[in-house]
């Protein structure tokens, strides 16, 4: 869940800091990509918004494999590398390992910056449905033009034809399967949704009951 600020951040610290987290991206791409790279980067929230002042910076990412090693057969040498050069200490089981190898793309973006709220591509097209502005920071491993502030400016939400589109195609996923606290978690999610959204969400959910 978002964090909650007490003290809110200005627009220009909030931009400071987004600049040296696209910064640190980039770095990955170009020095440390050789399993996984940032390939889709989506400013959202109230930064995206252009308020004045921010609680946190909202950020999905998207990420895409590299090369064809595979992965369970160099987590020795994986381990050893991101101790040497990312300072990271070694994970207590090998699970723990194995999910380093996305997760450490994260963790280094955010550079221990609270203020950022890094959540995963699967969330970002039911954020969306609020139709709110967002506006891209990356495509396809290419960083959007320098200038983050004209991207905030140019931020924009997606259409509600759009939106209606993606609740055909089971976005947000349909309850059905859940119950107790998750499904209290979804009502309370979608309840932030525009009317035309919310109804089209619930008219789907309730045509699958029947």
């Amino acid at each position: 869940m978002p964090k909650k600020y007490k003290q809110k951040i200005s627009r220009k610290v909030a931009v400071k800091k987004l600049n040296a987290f696209m910064e640190r991206v980039e770095y990955w791409n170009q020095n440390y990509a050789r399993f996984f790279r940032f390939k889709d980067i989506v400013l959202l929230g109230s930064l995206a918004r252009s308020e004045d002042k921010v609680g946190d910076i909202d950020i999905c990412y998207k990420l895409e494999r590299v090369g064809d090693e595979p992965i369970h057969e160099s987590t020795d040498d994986y381990s050893e590398w991101r101790k040497r050069e990312l300072g990271y200490a070694v994970p207590t089981n090998f699970f723990d390992l194995l999910t380093t190898f996305q997760s450490d793309l994260r963790r280094f973006a955010k550079n221990r910056d609270g203020r950022f709220e890094v959540m995963g591509w699967e969330q970002f097209e039911m954020i969306s449905l609020n139709l709110e502005p967002f506006t891209y920071l990356m495509c396809d491993g290419v960083r959007k033009c320098g200038d983050v502030e004209e991207l905030i400016e140019n931020a924009k939400p997606i259409t509600l034809c759009k939106a209606l589109s993606l609740v055909a195609s089971n976005v947000p996923p349909s309850p059905l399967h859940i119950s107790g606290h998750e499904l209290e978690e979804h009502f309370a999610f979608i309840s932030c949704y525009p009317r035309a959204v919310l109804e089209a969400v619930l008219e789907r959910d309730f045509k699958a009951v029947k």
